[in-house]
């Protein structure tokens, strides 16, 4: 029968190593825990956020006055809700990821792969978040079309430097997950 890494280091006398895993350790808690805190901090803006958004986005697609803008705000709509469930989606995996009654081995395996997931996700954030800006794209159409084209433009440029910050935040918070990642993916070949 194989004997868990952990378990030998624990009863060699070498307090080095100990020292060395139990530091690793604190320090990938620690940073999950901080991560968790500022993940909590963004859902007490943006849960409320979404709850008022959400019935003014459909109220306005059923009342628009050109299906232009209904199919827009429409769309806005759908892109919220999607917006609203890859935030669920990331925090439920950010929650499964929290150390439980297992091993820390099976611990740093299972965090490793959630984060995977996690960086997946917030990289394809601009894919994700693309009807609410094509939504928002028709009312610039509508805007174009009917107020002036000044107005158009004003809208399609502020929608695209919106996307393009969403597209920045996925692609930072992606590297930030594949870096803790790799870090534990270090400790688990230390391990090994």
């Amino acid at each position: 029968m194989r004997r868990d890494p952990l378990q030998e280091i624990w009863t060699s006398q070498e307090t080095e190593a100990k020292e060395t895993v139990m530091n690793s350790i604190q320090l990938i808690l620690a940073q999950d825990q901080a991560d968790q805190e500022r993940q909590r901090r963004a859902n007490l803006w943006w849960a409320p956020l979404h709850l008022v958004l959400l019935p003014l986005v459909f109220f306005c697609a059923a009342t628009g006055k050109t299906p232009v803008v209904r199919a827009g705000y429409s769309l806005m709509a759908a892109g919220l809700a999607i917006a609203a469930s890859a935030g669920w989606l990331f925090g439920s995996w950010s929650r499964q990821a929290l150390p439980g009654p297992v091993d820390t081995r099976s611990q740093l395996q299972k965090a490793a792969f959630l984060l995977s997931r996690q960086a997946s996700l917030a990289r394809a954030s601009a894919l994700w978040a693309a009807p609410m800006f094509v939504g928002g794209a028709l009312i610039g159409l509508w805007g174009y079309l009917e107020r002036g084209h000044l107005q158009g433009y004003i809208v399609w440029v502020i929608l695209t430097l919106l996307w393009l910050g969403v597209s920045y935040g996925g692609r930072k918070k992606a590297k930030v997950a594949e870096e803790r990642k790799a870090r534990m993916e270090e400790l688990l070949c230390e391990l090994s």
